[in-house]
């Protein structure tokens, strides 16, 4: 075979490649090696984070009643946000992709615009130490890995979660309790919510886990009640304004107590000052003023009447056998399978129903809410003649039933009604009215 000139020449550059790749090919290695991990990290085996900017060092240490700030400053800190950052990392996580190798300027990862974040298992070393620049797109952000000068993206959380001053990281729940410590909540000048111990507590769903001192004389809403404590544990500053802001408090609107297991107290006292959407509050356990929101100042502040029990029928749905809806020449019979919870139309004949619709009323009847309850009982409704008798025949024999009168004059659409068996009187929305009206096909 004759190899013609352009073959030769084909030949010997396929040789020179060759040997090329043989005496060097740590530059082939290289460029497949393996992309750095970040390592996995637990909340509870974490022990110090140190976030450094420019401008300050934070230092977040955990102890046995959670994260403070221990660095510039000594406080307690925002037990959220911390850990809202761990879980960024709780699962090892391969970097995106190299970038670049030394033009960290562009990158943001320059010892002026990096930051740097260390995060500390045990006192020897970080178990993760990295610096991170500016975002990437697709969530990513540029980082230096501690122990190399390369450029990678990785899911980091952000460059947000870290460019933050150290005042930021400091706690904002003001109160900071559970729900479930709390023994009582006395409100000035209003009424005083105590939880009721094991032996005093009546499981009855009426009475629920709470009581009002002095006794009203009906039953506390606990769903209300424990809302209402849980939001109160759990109120957020949106500012932090220092000792000597104006918020109102000679005298306050309002002061709060919070008696929690164990005799321990923490109290807050509400300003009258307010400004656009916001009030000022301050704790008993220093002067500085917190800025909150209105709507959560007023939810905590409702009156004593908004905790009072509305409710007018509670059922286990699985007991119930059929529903029945009676108006002027018309009667609606729904009955439901024991076994499949489905529902049929007994009567009358030869109509369709949506199974979503009576889904709904059904579960409305089974923890339905009046709007407001009138006092008295087995007096006249306030309508010549009621419209509607809405009946729940249950599996034992048992029967409930409700009428249903005339629209009430303060609030358009809202209607009379009353409980046959017990002579409760109540005022129910409309909304309410037509969702049982919609489940019984009308």
């Amino acid at each position: 075979m004759i190899l013609t000139r352009q073959t030769k020449v084909l030949l010997g550059l396929v040789a020179s490649l060759t040997l090329l790749n043989f005496f060097h090919p740590t530059q082939s290695k290289q460029r497949h090696s393996p992309l750095p991990e970040l390592s996995a990290l637990s909340k509870d085996t974490l022990e110090r984070i140190e976030i450094t900017t420019r401008m300050e060092k934070t230092v977040l240490v955990k102890r046995s009643d959670g994260w403070h700030v221990t660095a510039p400053f000594q406080a307690r800190a925002d037990q959220a946000l911390i850990t809202s950052l761990i879980l960024t990392f709780r699962k090892a996580n391969t970097v995106d992709v190299r970038v670049d190798s030394d033009d960290y300027e562009i990158y943001g990862l320059t010892g002026s615009d990096g930051i740097v974040a260390e995060f500390w298992v045990d006192q020897e070393e970080p178990a993760l130490s990295f610096t991170v620049g500016n975002d990437a797109p697709g969530g990513s952000s540029f980082i230096r890995l501690s122990e190399n000068n390369a450029v990678y993206r990785a899911r980091v959380g952000g460059r947000h979660r870290y460019d933050m001053p150290s005042i930021a990281w400091r706690n904002r729940v003001i109160l900071d309790f559970k729900s479930s410590e709390v023994v009582s909540l006395n409100i000035q000048d209003g009424p005083t919510f105590v939880r009721k111990d094991s032996q005093e507590a009546d499981q009855s769903v009426t009475s629920g886990a709470w009581r009002l001192d002095p006794d009203p004389g009906w039953a506390v809403d606990e769903h209300a009640v424990e809302t209402m404590v849980a939001m109160l544990g759990g109120l957020r500053a949106g500012g932090l304004l220092g000792n000597d802001f104006n918020g109102g408090f000679s005298p306050p609107r309002a002061t709060l107590e919070v008696t929690l297991e164990g005799g321990q107290t923490r109290s807050l006292r509400i300003g009258s000052r307010q400004q656009d959407s916001a009030t000022f509050v301050q704790t008993n356990e220093d002067s500085e003023v917190f800025q909150v929101s209105n709507q959560a100042i007023n939810h905590i502040l409702k009156p004593t009447s908004a905790y009072r029990d509305r409710t007018v029928m509670r059922l286990d749905r699985g007991l119930i056998d059929t529903v029945e809806l009676n108006r002027t020449n018309l009667t609606v019979l729904l009955q439901q399978d024991p076994n499949s919870a489905l529902w049929t139309i007994l009567q009358p004949a030869n109509i369709d129903i949506d199974p979503r619709r009576v889904a709904t009323m059904v579960n409305t009847l089974c923890t339905l809410q009046a709007h407001a309850l009138v006092e008295g009982r087995n007096t006249p409704l306030q309508t010549s003649q009621p419209t509607e008798q809405v009946t729940v025949h249950l599996l034992d024999g048992q029967q409930i039933s409700m009428e249903l009168g005339g629209e009430h004059p303060e609030f358009p659409g809202s209607i009379y009604g009353r409980r046959m068996d017990t002579g409760q009187q109540f005022i129910l929305d409309s909304e309410t009215h037509r969702t049982l009206l919609a489940g019984f096909g009308e």
